[in-house]
């Protein structure tokens, strides 16, 4: 597969899961995820402010989310950043995805056919 860009830039992925994010801390699946581009995963301890995850996701195309990932700031709606698709890989989240960052234009949706009902 080849890497994917956006305009110049190498699309950038990011994940920041909380102790109990179910994303694998390696093998295969991420494998497949960096050949899309880079990939960043953040354990996040609880101890992230809002202000500090929403400054990461800012930095990133796609935010990845899976059952553990750390709640999306709603501050992300006003002010994105890089950020223009939130992919929800499997399960739910902590928290909603506010639905300001929807209305924004942000894009949410599930992964294939791990489809999570309370998402997207």
């Amino acid at each position: 597969m080849k890497k994917i860009y956006r305009g110049d830039k190498e699309m950038k992925l990011l994940h920041i899961g909380e102790a109990d994010s179910r994303l694998p801390k390696e093998g295969p699946f991420l494998d497949a995820l960096r050949e899309f581009g880079e990939l960043t995963v953040i354990r996040n301890d609880g101890t992230m402010t809002d202000e500090e995850m929403a400054l990461h996701i800012r930095e990133h195309d796609v935010l990845l989310t899976i059952w553990g990932s750390s709640p999306v700031p709603e501050q992300i709606a006003a002010n994105p950043g890089r950020l223009s698709y939130i992919c929800n890989i499997s399960g739910g989240i902590k928290g909603w995805i506010p639905l300001s960052i929807i209305e924004a234009g942000i894009p949410v949706t599930n992964w294939g056919d791990a489809i999570a009902a309370d998402v997207a």
